[in-house]
């Protein structure tokens, strides 16, 4: 009995994240679902779930989508037609930064507001919220590509002994 009820406080004790990152199709390349899971592990809140279409039909001009389906249920579509790996990264990480916007408060989805204000008629380049998810974009490509990278090959410092491979 007190076997059992170690074992059960163990369980208890040790953390669930409940996060969910469902992929909708097959083969999603292991270095997209990472950086999610990475990111969302990071930056969103543990009730929160994406929805990943890793090749939507969408139009040539158009790299990435974000919707909001339900409070903290958000669906993230990249296009099929672009197989550039890092193109796919950056739109990627472009669109998480919609939904770590989304999460915080500061993008609201319908109707479209930015920090409670409506933007009707802007360019979309002068668009706050897609400032915004091109600086999450950046950000989040040096924290999880580059500075990993480094510290990889010796080149800044780690937070731990270096693991020779």
């Amino acid at each position: 009995m007190k076997k059992l009820l170690i074992l059960i406080l163990c369980l208890l004790a040790a953390p669930i994240a409940s996060q969910r990152i469902i992929n909708m199709y097959d083969h999603v390349p292991y270095v997209e679902y990472h950086l999610l899971q990475e990111v969302a592990k990071d930056y969103l809140g543990p009730d929160v779930t994406i929805y990943y279409i890793h090749n939507s039909p969408l139009h040539p001009f158009v790299y990435g989508v974000t919707h909001k389906t339900h409070p903290k249920n958000y669906i993230i579509q990249l296009n099929s037609s672009h197989e550039n790996e890092l193109d796919r990264i950056k739109t990627l990480l472009h669109e998480l930064g919609h939904v770590i916007d989304g999460y915080q408060g500061r993008l609201t989805y319908n109707p479209v507001t930015w920090d409670g204000e409506s933007y009707p008629n802007l360019p979309w380049p002068a668009r706050p919220w897609e400032i915004s998810a091109n600086e999450w974009a950046d950000c989040l490509f040096y924290e999880y590509v580059i500075e990993p990278e480094l510290k990889r090959q010796g080149l800044i410092p780690t937070a731990g002994p270096r693991i020779q491979f």
